[in-house]
């Protein structure tokens, strides 16, 4: 189906259903709600004010989601400061975070962990963004509360809450020239004390090819997501939630035609991927003083690659023997929280447990002590707690410390220590130390794939990476300058790991997984935000990253390699605030990195600089409930980049880096729905939605 018929539809839809029952709705106060607070969850004691955080946590609220037409965490995420994105078309993108690898970031939504890594990566484009409210990042380690491979940060994406209407609905539908198309549509409806809401979205991408071969660089590919939310508002201040979530893609690799002109045919790989999880919650305030959180969550991942023989002449397939894997994740979380807001006093204390369970299941995993062929499980018990003291009205201490006992590598504590000083209206001072842990992966330590052409093997030996990691943010706030309101940030950060767990060769082109490095990084960063009113807003953040010097050690070379990166975001509100012009834009300098080559020699290389500039205008028409947003991502058109082995001269080894499927003009329409009136009976929600309450006013 085409972008024509869709708007066609979705647009006929949107008129039809503009009944007076619907069309009455009041839209909040822009005046009202401007000065709300936006509250965060992550890694906090109770649901903060962002500007009263002990921690630095940035937010990406739904506005932005909704501007940049993105559908998944992946187009979020590119061009955000500090964060680089490595894409590949059949795994996936992978991220890292203060120039640590996907592996030693958390990605949480609503908490729980998002399982199912592929090479050490969580796949983001696998991550939809339609039903996400707001964004939570945490740069450093954050190992007291989320545990193991939270060392380097921890994404949390915070889904829809308790809706303030009878009924609501919606749907969006977003095209783009390169053949994606994404459509998405959610309802809901309050009664007394309970709220339930359902979701359901389809993703299509057919791509343009971009040479006559059957084989392109971009594969095809279609999602399917559906979810469903109930909430309970027990009491005063506490809800429940039971969540349920499915998500299925199915990815063609489509290979060349062989014997083009005698019965031809082609193998072809066809990749998918399942994940289900299903979670409750609770949290609230259980007296004035005391907030608790309760969350049990089960998630499953699956994923299938299967070959197939696809004849031409005859048009039919077959399923090629001995070509197919399948692998499979299960985890089991039970988190318990118990923390304080002891007014008129000056600390507050936060104490929790954790059951966390990780089980991997596939031909390919080899454990010779569990009893069932083709798994492996490890689980981790840990008590956590911390204490905030507030000395004075400017400075606030808070130190904790986490105790894990796992049980393949027995016990480990990690303590932090964080401390924000205020100075005046203007001035803030944050400094933080933390130690982090990962332990290996299941792959890491079991996984045997041995064939013709591969000889990887797990480790059961391997130790967990231990992380030290550094933070110090110095901030002038709401500084102004004639009309405008500025904050400038300047950051650093330091990271070092132990027991680095790499892929090494240990005979003669047979691999296995080894504690074999340490490895550090360290950076430097400075951001200017400037804001003029509700109509201007600027934000500029230059970081640059220092990598360890692994060629160092053979006196290659000074000890840090570094790289730089820029990102830019700028928007204009006019019309009376109902039209937005935005423009976000990301350059990354060149980057190296390290690697074997064919006599098991390391090498080092270096990746090209690249541009990634994007601009949307965005228009909310009659009450503000429908947005019309048309744009261009990619303006430069950047496709790859160059890779280069820098060792052996400037152009040998040269290979290319996929950044992008090029210049591309998308169109997005969201149409909202609510009931006239909003129904406050029973409990008052757990903590009043600020977020969404400006979401529904801002772009």
């Amino acid at each position: 189906m085409r972008f024509s018929n869709l708007f066609f539809i979705y647009l006929s839809a949107g008129l039809l259903g503009c009944v007076p029952y619907w069309c009455a709705a009041q839209r909040l106060s822009v005046d009202t709600l401007a000065e709300l607070p936006i509250v965060v969850v992550t890694g906090q004691f109770t649901p903060t004010d962002v500007k009263a955080t002990v921690n630095s946590v940035r937010v990406i609220p739904q506005a932005t989601v909704q501007q940049r037409g993105v559908v998944s965490l992946q187009d979020l995420l590119i061009t955000e400061p500090n964060m680089r994105i490595q894409v590949d078309p059949v795994l996936g993108s992978g991220i890292a975070i203060n120039g640590l690898r996907a592996e030693n970031v958390k990605i949480l939504v609503d908490g729980v962990p998002v399982i199912g890594r592929l090479d050490g990566n969580i796949d983001m484009g696998q991550l939809p963004m339609q039903n996400v409210k707001r964004v939570e990042i945490i740069e450093g380690a954050q190992s007291i509360v989320y545990g193991s491979s939270a060392s380097a940060g921890v994404i949390n994406l915070i889904t829809g809450g308790q809706q303030l209407h009878t009924a609501v609905g919606g749907t969006t539908a977003l095209y783009e020239d390169n053949g994606f198309e994404s459509l998405y549509a959610h309802a809901g409806a309050k009664v007394g004390k309970w709220n339930t809401s359902v979701q359901a979205g389809r993703l299509r991408f057919e791509p343009v090819p971009e040479t006559d071969a059957r084989s392109q660089v971009w594969n095809p590919k279609t999602q399917q997501q559906a979810g469903a939310n109930l909430f309970w508002a027990a009491r005063p201040r506490f809800t429940w939630r039971a969540s349920g979530r499915h998500f299925d893609e199915t990815v063609t690799n489509l290979g060349e035609i062989r014997r083009p002109t005698f019965k031809p045919y082609a193998f072809d790989d066809t990749y998918l991927t399942r994940r289900s999880d299903i979670s409750t919650h609770g949290e609230g305030w259980v007296s004035d003083r005391h907030y608790w959180q309760h969350t049990m969550a089960y998630n499953h991942f699956h994923r299938t690659k299967n070959t197939i023989r696809y004849n031409f002449d005859e048009q039919t397939t077959e399923l090629i023997p001995h070509e197919q894997d399948t692998s499979a994740a299960n985890g089991w979380l039970l988190r318990s929280i118990l923390a304080t807001q002891l007014h008129n006093q000056k600390y507050d204390w936060l104490a929790g447990i954790e059951l966390y369970r990780d089980e991997a299941v596939g031909a390919r995993i080899v454990h010779p002590d569990h009893p069932d062929a083709g798994r492996a499980a490890a689980t981790d018990l840990a008590a956590f707690a911390a204490l905030k003291y507030r000395f004075a009205t400017e400075l606030t201490l808070q130190v904790g410390g986490r105790y894990t006992y796992n049980t393949q590598f027995g016990a480990a504590f990690t303590p932090a220590l964080w401390m924000a000083w205020q100075r005046g209206k203007h001035g803030l001072l944050k400094l933080s130390y933390a130690s982090g842990f990962r332990s290996p992966s299941m792959k890491e330590l079991y996984f045997e794939f041995i064939d013709v052409n591969h000889y990887i093997i797990g480790n059961p030996s391997l130790q967990p990476e231990y992380t030290h990691n550094l933070n110090v943010e110095a901030q002038a706030k709401q500084l102004p300058v004639g009309k405008w309101k500025t904050t400038t940030t300047l950051t650093g950060f330091a990271n070092r790991i132990n027991n680095r767990i790499v892929l090494a060769e240990y005979d003669v082109l047979q691999f296995n997984y080894q504690n074999l490095e340490s490895w550090q990084t360290a950076g430097l960063g400075l951001s200017v935000a400037a804001d003029k009113g509700k109509a201007w807003q600027v934000r500029s953040a230059f970081v640059y990253t220092g990598f360890y010097n692994a060629l160092s050690e053979q006196d290659m070379g000074s000890r840090m390699v570094g790289s730089a990166e820029w990102s830019n975001e700028w928007s204009w509100r006019f019309g009376q605030e109902r039209a937005a012009w935005h423009v976000w834009h990301k350059w990354t300098g060149k980057t190296p990195f390290f690697y074997l080559d064919e006599n098991n020699t390391l090498q080092n290389g270096l990746i090209e600089s690249w541009h990634l500039l994007n601009s949307s205008i965005s228009w909310m028409p009659g009450k503000g409930q429908h947005t019309f947003t048309m744009g261009v991502k990619n303006i430069t058109g950047i496709r790859d980049v160059r890779r280069t082995d820098t060792t052996a001269g400037t152009h040998a080894g040269a290979g290319s880096q996929i950044i992008g499927w090029g210049r591309t003009l998308f169109a997005q329409a969201i149409f909202q729905f609510h009931t006239k009136s909003s129904t406050h009976g029973g409990a008052k929600p757990a903590h009043f939605p600020y977020v969404e309450l400006q979401e529904l006013t801002r772009f």
